[in-house]
């Protein structure tokens, strides 16, 4: 797995991201990317061939192992890693959708018509809920793999002694024993630690967002409100001039210039 190309696709996302964004990038990066492939892949390197039973019995180590491994740790925790950035790289393909859409519209209709986008990273219209739907998917994927990593081995612990029994080709009840345990039950809680701590920047992401959209809508509401009340009662006024002017003959005189003046066609942001 080559992580640098993974760690520069996911850089473009600090662009896009809010605060919360921010710090969860890193500490994905820096306390569960950078301890996976530095020190998780070397405690976890020897778990088969260090498992060792009291039996000789010809292929009962390796179904003992099935047994109580039916996914490896290190393994496990790549495809979380992989499920919970790749989310993430659906905001930096919308914004790409935004930037390749304004391009054309301003090949189109020319640089002096009106843009699409006032900017495209901007997190209005659909691309707030591209973003939101990354968050609420990362969440799960969480959620998910912390449930089959504590359904999986009966908790977060590492015993010492397994023991293996009713399996055949295996004898009776059959002891084995994991190597360096208390190692890699360290590992496993820090790792549980740091997607525990990535579960709680996400969700404090999601309140922010939404919090955030709200207070915009009711500002909204608040300035189209306060703008509707003086047209209404400028109306006569606004009237009365357009007739003065169709009196004394200016109107004329600027409407060659109305037509001048393309309007440009509206699209609804995407």
């Amino acid at each position: 797995m080559d992580w640098k190309t993974l760690q520069a696709l996911l850089s473009g996302v600090n662009k896009y991201s809010t605060a919360f964004g921010r710090i969860w990038l890193s500490v994905v990066f820096v306390f569960r990317v950078l301890v996976y492939v530095v020190a998780a892949e070397r405690v976890w390197g020897d778990e088969q061939k260090d498992f060792d039973c009291n039996t000789k019995q010809p292929g009962c180590t390796n179904v003992c192992y099935d047994n109580f491994f039916p996914i490896s740790n290190i393994r496990l925790w790549a495809l979380q890693l992989i499920f919970v950035t790749c989310p993430s790289l659906l905001v930096i393909l919308h914004v790409a959708y935004r930037e390749e859409r304004e391009r054309r519209h301003r090949q189109k209709h020319g640089d002096q018509c009106a843009k699409l986008y006032a900017n495209a990273g901007k997190k209005h219209g659909g691309l707030w809920w591209t973003y939101l739907f990354s968050l609420i998917f990362k969440l799960a994927i969480e959620f998910l793999f912390l449930y089959v990593l504590h359904t999986l081995w009966h908790g977060f612990g590492m015993p010492r002694l397994v023991q293996c029994a009713n399996v055949a080709p295996c004898p009776n009840i059959v002891d084995c024993y994991i190597a360096r345990p208390t190692e890699k039950k360290i590992f496993t809680y820090f790792m549980v630690g740091a997607s525990a701590v990535c579960i709680v920047l996400t969700i404090c992401e999601i309140c922010y967002l939404i919090f955030h959209r709200v207070l915009r809508g009711i500002a909204k509401n608040k300035s189209s409100k306060s703008r509707s009340l003086p047209s209404s009662t400028s109306r006569a006024s606004t009237c009365r001039c357009h007739h003065k002017l169709v009196e004394a003959g200016e109107l004329g005189s600027d409407s060659g210039d109305d037509k001048g003046h393309a309007s440009a066609p509206t699209m609804t942001p995407i």
